[in-house]
């Protein structure tokens, strides 16, 4: 009985889930492996002309993909409670993954590593990769905190946060060049509050009751949000290119340059926070359900760990001949797109495996008593944990 109220608990919540913003999950997972190819291949480097334009747009359109993860943890973690067994879970997930690449390219004899080395890259703690996971961990373990200003505020306080925050963590930093504030162009938590705030004010206060769009259809809403989402990838793709530009003529218009060229890819740039937001409202207002969807998104995270782990990010590189090539042509574009879907089904099949064996494991008479023991020697502390 207890096996099929499981199952049967299961199946539910995977309906329930919005699919929707699952499917924008899988859609910025393949933008995470599209821009890496890109990004670490040095393709636009590696081009001119017409191409190396091509690149640097469809770079400019995949830019939001790390700001709309954080925006979906806002959206959805303000109004959930804070569990251990998750944050342990996804903890778990990425210590197997470390371990297991690394053992395996070890015994391949394809890296060497001194022991101490080796003990560090296998261990539990220590972190010299995955700079999104460690930064979306500390968020997540400040969502409490955070919930509780998120909750403790009206509407007029929030935005006010919002656009505090907004000047202090994403325009002064850009138009300055880091200089009034180190917010290491976006690759930092007070980037990821910043997204989490936001998110946050997207679920306590839908845009649907906004003044400005409720005269009009959700079709359009839709649209219009999509519309402006390619059009600001435009601006930066403009940004990019003409900011290289100016850098050559020094002066007044070189120091534009170099803003401009700096801040064109950084994730912290007014610009694209609000291409973010655009992009998140597009899926916001779609609406449907797909079981197949919503089993897919449960793998995005494992695609993400095994093709971002740097000696996977090189082999994957050297396999698909990304690291040989000099002089981009238009095809290799195309074969670029390929690529990142090949990643992402090997990958996610590899993850989908993991999940049945950490199920199969998690299911036995011996991990109910391990948990048992684990959360009791916890709470003997005094500590009154949500698992």
């Amino acid at each position: 009985m207890n096996g099929i109220s499981k199952k049967n608990k299961n199946t539910k919540s995977e309906l329930n889930r919005q699919s929707n913003f699952e499917l924008m999950r899988i859609v910025s997972m393949f933008m995470i492996v599209l821009y890496h190819f890109i990004h670490h291949g040095n393709l636009v480097e590696k081009s001119n002309g017409s191409v190396k334009v091509i690149l640097v747009f469809i770079q400019a359109l995949l830019f939001v993909h790390v700001n709309s993860f954080v925006l979906l943890c806002g959206y959805f973690q303000c109004k959930n409670k804070f569990k251990m067994s998750k944050f342990f879970k996804l903890y778990n997930q990425v210590w197997f993954y470390r371990a297991i690449i690394t053992t395996i390219l070890v015994f391949l004899g394809i890296v060497t590593f001194t022991k101490i080395d080796f003990i560090k890259k296998i261990s539990y703690i220590y972190y010299g990769e995955y700079w999104f996971i460690t930064m979306y961990f500390i968020l997540y373990l400040c969502s409490p905190m955070l919930n509780i200003v998120i909750n403790n505020i009206n509407k007029k306080q929030h935005l006010k946060i919002i656009i505090l925050l907004l000047l202090i963590f994403s325009l002064l930093p850009t138009f300055t060049i880091q200089a009034f504030y180190n917010n290491a162009q976006g690759f930092s938590i007070t980037n990821f509050v910043l997204l989490y705030f936001i998110g946050a004010y997207l679920r306590l206060y839908p845009i649907d009751k906004s003044t400005i769009f409720s005269n009009f259809t959700k079709n359009f809403r839709k649209y219009f949000f999509l519309g402006v989402y390619v059009f600001l990838g435009f601006v930066m793709c403009m940004e990019n290119l003409l900011g290289n530009l100016f850098i050559c003529y020094g002066g007044i218009i070189g120091e534009v340059g170099k803003i401009m060229y700096t801040s064109a890819g950084a994730y912290d740039n007014p610009i694209i926070i609000v291409q973010s937001v655009c992009y998140f409202l597009f899926f916001y207002y779609m609406s449907f359900r797909s079981r197949i969807i919503n089993k897919i998104s449960l793998l995005v995270f494992g695609i993400y760990l095994i093709h971002d782990y740097t000696y996977s990010r090189d082999i994957m590189l050297d396999i698909f001949g990304i690291n040989k090539l000099k002089n981009i042509r238009s095809d290799i574009i195309l074969n670029v797109f390929l690529f990142s879907i090949i990643v992402m089904v090997v990958c996610g099949l590899i993850e989908y495996i993991r999940q049945l064996i950490f199920k199969f494991i998690y299911n036995r008479k011996f991990s109910y008593k391990l948990r048992d023991k684990f959360h009791k020697f916890v709470e003997s502390f005094g500590l009154n944990v949500s698992w």
